[in-house]
């Protein structure tokens, strides 16, 4: 069960999707001032604060239908249930500019009706592109896949409850020195 566990994350994480739900063409949200921009990608949709560049929008898009690209190896089913959770459950992904949220009376935001609690934090686009952009745009998706949709997708995955077998799959991975916490930042 655990290596099942295992290669599904490892399966989602590196090449599972379709386009079929994509629109990359950036739409004006004018009824929310928080978000007014937006694109959706997979069934995810990608709110964006003012100030963030529509290139950079549609490049977030671009990388998420990359982590969701159609692969013989991946198993339909479970991406049919992700993507349809993924929607049902109006999920979405935040986009801002590097240095807002330090600005002492910065607000999340809100977005627009029927989105609500679903996302987990925001994707800030940097003065300068690079290793470090890849990286913020890929961590964020991911916090975004595992902790939002997945955990909303399926009972057993939930990272906090150490009975899980998500958890248990963890420790073992962290036990077997596969999976190094020391190097985490939080």
């Amino acid at each position: 069960m655990k290596r099942l566990l295992f290669f599904l994350i490892i399966s989602v994480f590196i090449s599972c999707g379709d386009s079929e739900s994509n629109d990359q063409d950036s739409n004006s949200s004018d009824s929310n001032n928080d978000f007014p921009n937006y694109v959706d990608s997979n069934n995810l949709r990608i709110f964006a604060r003012k100030g963030v560049s529509t290139t950079f929008l549609n490049n977030v898009a671009i990388a998420y239908d990359e982590m969701l690209k159609e692969n013989s190896n991946i198993d339909q089913t479970i991406k049919s249930k992700y993507l349809t959770t993924s929607k049902d459950k109006y999920v979405y992904q935040r986009v801002g500019v590097d240095g807002m949220a330090n600005d002492p009376n910065f607000d999340s935001g809100t977005p627009p009706k029927p989105y609500g609690d679903n996302a987990t934090d925001y994707i800030w686009e940097m003065n300068s592109g690079g290793a470090d952009q890849i990286g913020e745009v890929i961590e964020h998706l991911l916090h975004t896949v595992t902790t939002v949709v997945l955990y909303l997708s399926y009972a057993d995955w939930d990272y906090k409850n150490s009975s899980s077998p998500l958890y248990l799959a963890m420790r073992e991975a962290i036990d077997k020195n596969i999976y190094d916490i020391s190097v985490i930042q939080i």
